[in-house]
């Protein structure tokens, strides 16, 4: 929150931190939001920042799980051709299936020193949904000649296209908390999540594309006798052609750059 302040210029008051808008505005962190009705982040007495609710004294106890399931998929369809045992072309068209999910949660129990002496402090659990699906194709080309008939040489080449992929993240979080305002009151607890002004829980949802880079292959083979066997492969990708895209078309910049 206090870094989000800093970067947009202007201070994020609790008033806009509970706002029943406030997941929809663009300065307001998802995690903020939620940590300021938890109690885990309050105003200092200059009210000109936010403190978490751990100070340098408490002792904390963490517990972290994480749960994954799915992959990637890939079906290919392959056509192969003989010409006179002098030259053979082979082709693949691949497909592929995205389904990946996981599921994680992240809590910590807090101990005051002094505060209370029979029991915890306070706690929290953060649960994360992530869910990745989507679906990719991609095509591959490549031949072997055997330039000399009496000789077992052999000269291969292929390419690979990139894999395009279409994608789609669906992310979302809850926070179950417990937390003491001071000493006096009971502890207040309940949960929260990123919600419209309705009340509707808000998923974060993005859809976008992703273009792999091309791949180029050269190989050398070559067999002496029946017993000995000698080739020699190299292996090219051309990391400059990987891509990221919006769902509208519009490329990632950033992103893309990062890949490279």
């Amino acid at each position: 929150v206090n870094n989000n302040s800093a970067d947009y210029g202007e201070f994020l008051t609790p008033d806009r931190l509970m706002d029943k808008n406030a997941f929809s505005f663009n300065d307001v962190p998802w995690l903020g939001a939620m940590a300021y009705e938890a109690n885990l982040i309050t105003l200092d007495e200059n009210e000109k920042q936010y403190l978490p609710y751990l100070l340098d004294d408490n002792v904390v106890f963490s517990e972290y799980s994480s749960r994954e399931r799915g992959g990637v998929d890939s079906y290919d369809m392959n056509v192969a051709l003989n010409f006179y045992d002098r030259f053979y072309l082979g082709a693949t068209l691949g497909a592929y299936s995205v389904d990946y999910t996981r599921r994680t949660s992240y809590s910590e129990t807090f101990y005051v020193k002094d505060m209370f002496k029979d029991g915890s402090d306070g706690n929290y659990t953060l649960y994360n949904n992530y869910a990745l699906e989507g679906s990719g194709i991609d095509f591959k080309l490549g031949f072997i000649v055997r330039p000399i008939e009496a000789s077992s040489l052999r000269i291969g080449a292929a390419i690979h296209t990139p894999t395009w992929y279409q994608l789609k993240e669906n992310q979302f979080a809850k926070l179950d908390y417990k937390t003491y305002v001071n000493i006096s009151e009971p502890p207040i607890t309940g949960a929260t999540f990123p919600q419209f002004a309705n009340g509707n829980r808000m998923e974060g949802e993005t859809e976008y594309r992703i273009t792999t880079p091309w791949t180029y292959n050269l190989s050398l083979g070559y067999t002496i006798g029946s017993n000995i066997a000698m080739g020699a492969e190299y292996e090219y990708s051309d990391h400059s052609s990987g891509t990221l895209w919006y769902a509208d078309g519009m490329k990632m910049e950033e992103e893309t750059d990062a890949i490279r």
